[in-house]
């Protein structure tokens, strides 16, 4: 990764931010349809399903929806994982604050600062529970 100004890592940062909230919609869609969930009002803060309402819809719908739709979503969900491990590993390792990333404008283009990079890139795996770079673990969804 020879990222030398802090627009480079940023724009990554901000496409995956992107691609995953939009795949998380699709995904979310999908799934409510895939099991005859209803969407709760505009504005709910409340979760629509419970897990243990979801376990008992899926089990009661596991004759009607075929495994390969299900494992077709369960592999969509895979890969927004990948992007948001991604996304940590790439904030952790250049040093990238939350602040930094909000105000980021891809349109912005004559903000070239130049990056602080680490003496030693650490390694980025997909198979670990937690990336912890930067001193610390964060929660996938922020």
């Amino acid at each position: 990764l020879p990222f030398q100004i802090a627009n480079e890592p940023l724009n990554i940062i901000s496409k995956l931010g992107n691609s995953v909230a939009l795949e998380i919609s699709e995904l979310n869609d999908a799934f409510s349809s895939l099991f005859g969930i209803e969407k709760g009002e505009e504005g709910d803060d409340e979760e629509d399903v419970e897990i243990s309402e979801l376990r008992s819809l899926v089990e009661t719908k596991a004759d009607i929806v075929s495994s390969e739709q299900i494992e077709t979503l369960v592999e969509r969900s895979e890969g927004v994982v990948v992007m948001l491990k991604l996304k940590y590993f790439l904030k952790g390792a250049f040093s990238l604050s939350d602040a930094k990333i909000q105000e980021y404008d891809e349109k912005e283009v004559g903000r070239n600062v130049v990056l602080t990079r680490p003496h030693v890139m650490p390694l980025f795996r997909i198979d670990e529970e937690e990336n912890e770079v930067g001193g610390g673990s964060s929660s996938l969804v922020d």
